[in-house]
């Protein structure tokens, strides 16, 4: 399985879970874990998100060099792919336009919604 599949089940099947429910903060903000345990996107893919991080997955990267080995960030094509996942988690509080974003986002990135079978 490639990378970019690999995140993409995470990010499915970890919103899904909570029910396409965006990961605020108390001020708003989107964050990797929140104190209700909802994570954002990129949040899934990750084995321990820090709690008290929030910001975009440049300054994830940037802050915390652990994590690029775990996300496979090292790659360009996969840190495009994490930043445009992210995008479509922060643009999306309805939940139900948040799924559509990524149903949109597998089909635009050649990828396979979990639990579907493909076809060519």
């Amino acid at each position: 399985m490639n990378k970019k599949q690999e995140l993409f089940n995470k990010m499915w099947t970890g919103l899904e879970a909570q029910g396409w429910e965006q990961a605020e903060n108390a001020k708003g903000l989107c964050q990797y874990l929140t104190e209700n345990g909802l994570r954002c996107a990129v949040g899934h893919c990750l084995s321990n998100p820090d709690p008290e991080f929030f910001g975009g997955v440049a300054s994830l990267i940037h802050e915390r060099p652990e994590v690029v080995a775990e996300l496979g960030a090292h790659e360009d094509e996969v840190f495009q792919f994490l930043c445009r996942a992210q995008l479509k988690h922060d643009e999306n509080i309805v939940p139900s336009e948040m799924r559509l974003a990524f149903e949109k986002l597998a089909s635009s990135e050649g990828l396979v919604i979990p639990g579907e079978a493909y076809l060519p």
